[in-house]
Protein backbone atom coordinates (compact mmCIF):
# COMPACT_ATOMS: atom_id res chain seq x y z
CA UNK A 1 0.00 0.00 0.00
CA UNK A 2 1.89 3.22 -1.09
CA UNK A 3 1.63 6.61 1.11
CA UNK A 4 0.71 9.91 -0.77
CA UNK A 5 2.76 12.72 0.37
CA UNK A 6 1.84 16.19 -1.07
CA UNK A 7 4.71 18.01 -2.21
CA UNK A 8 3.86 21.02 0.04
CA UNK A 9 4.13 18.47 2.99
CA UNK A 10 7.66 17.53 2.16
CA UNK A 11 8.91 21.30 1.66
CA UNK A 12 7.47 21.91 5.19
CA UNK A 13 8.63 18.93 6.86
CA UNK A 14 12.48 19.91 4.34
CA UNK A 15 12.35 23.75 6.15
CA UNK A 16 11.67 22.30 9.53
CA UNK A 17 14.32 19.92 9.69
CA UNK A 18 16.91 22.57 7.80
CA UNK A 19 15.26 25.24 11.06
CA UNK A 20 16.11 22.19 13.43
CA UNK A 21 19.82 21.54 11.95
CA UNK A 22 20.50 25.32 12.22
CA UNK A 23 19.08 25.55 15.51
CA UNK A 24 21.33 22.21 16.56
CA UNK A 25 23.94 23.99 14.92
CA UNK A 26 24.07 27.56 16.77
CA UNK A 27 23.44 25.40 20.05
CA UNK A 28 26.99 23.66 19.81
CA UNK A 29 28.40 26.54 18.79
CA UNK A 30 26.99 27.95 22.12
CA UNK A 31 28.43 24.97 24.19
CA UNK A 32 31.93 25.23 22.50
CA UNK A 33 31.70 28.84 23.43
CA UNK A 34 30.20 27.85 26.90
CA UNK A 35 33.18 25.22 27.72
CA UNK A 36 35.92 27.74 26.33
CA UNK A 37 34.73 30.45 28.96
CA UNK A 38 34.96 28.03 31.63
CA UNK A 39 37.93 26.30 30.76
CA UNK A 40 39.55 30.52 30.83
CA UNK A 41 37.66 30.78 33.78
CA UNK A 42 39.45 27.64 35.72
CA UNK A 43 42.56 28.54 34.68
CA UNK A 44 42.27 32.12 36.05
CA UNK A 45 41.11 31.01 39.20
CA UNK A 46 43.99 28.69 39.63
CA UNK A 47 46.04 31.68 39.09
CA UNK A 48 44.51 34.00 41.49
CA UNK A 49 44.95 30.83 44.15
CA UNK A 50 48.69 30.00 42.94
CA UNK A 51 49.21 34.11 43.72
CA UNK A 52 47.14 34.07 46.66
CA UNK A 53 49.39 30.92 48.17
CA UNK A 54 52.40 32.88 47.32
CA UNK A 55 51.95 35.62 49.12
CA UNK A 56 52.58 34.92 52.19
CA UNK A 57 49.81 32.32 52.54
CA UNK A 58 47.44 35.05 52.76
CA UNK A 59 44.51 33.14 52.95
CA UNK A 60 45.77 31.65 55.92
CA UNK A 61 46.67 34.15 57.51
CA UNK A 62 43.08 35.93 56.91
CA UNK A 63 41.82 32.10 58.40
CA UNK A 64 43.52 32.71 61.39
CA UNK A 65 42.75 36.34 62.18
CA UNK A 66 39.07 34.69 61.61
CA UNK A 67 39.65 31.87 63.93
CA UNK A 68 41.40 33.66 66.96
CA UNK A 69 38.13 36.34 66.66
CA UNK A 70 36.04 33.75 66.93
CA UNK A 71 38.26 31.79 69.69
CA UNK A 72 38.17 35.35 71.56
CA UNK A 73 34.65 35.53 71.13
CA UNK A 74 34.14 31.89 72.52
CA UNK A 75 36.40 32.53 75.61
CA UNK A 76 34.63 35.90 76.25
CA UNK A 77 31.51 34.18 76.24
CA UNK A 78 32.68 31.39 78.50
CA UNK A 79 34.10 33.90 81.40
CA UNK A 80 30.90 36.06 81.21
CA UNK A 81 29.19 32.48 81.83
CA UNK A 82 31.49 31.83 84.64
CA UNK A 83 30.93 35.17 85.74
CA UNK A 84 26.96 34.85 86.07
CA UNK A 85 27.47 30.98 87.67
CA UNK A 86 29.80 32.76 90.28
CA UNK A 87 27.38 35.21 90.54
CA UNK A 88 24.45 33.47 90.98
CA UNK A 89 26.14 30.72 93.32
CA UNK A 90 27.02 33.49 95.83
CA UNK A 91 23.57 35.46 96.12
CA UNK A 92 22.48 31.82 96.98
CA UNK A 93 25.36 31.76 99.15
CA UNK A 94 24.12 35.25 100.88
CA UNK A 95 20.75 34.27 101.04
CA UNK A 96 21.48 31.04 102.80
CA UNK A 97 23.64 32.91 105.47
CA UNK A 98 20.84 35.38 105.87
CA UNK A 99 18.26 32.65 106.69
CA UNK A 100 20.69 30.93 109.17
CA UNK A 101 20.89 34.25 110.58
CA UNK A 102 17.68 34.97 111.31
CA UNK A 103 17.02 31.21 112.81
Amino acid sequence: MKSYVSLETKNTKMEYDQELLERRKMLKGEIETLERKLRDTKEELLQVEKELRSDDNIMDYRKNIRDNADRYESDRNSSEEKWETRKRRDEADDRETIRRDEL
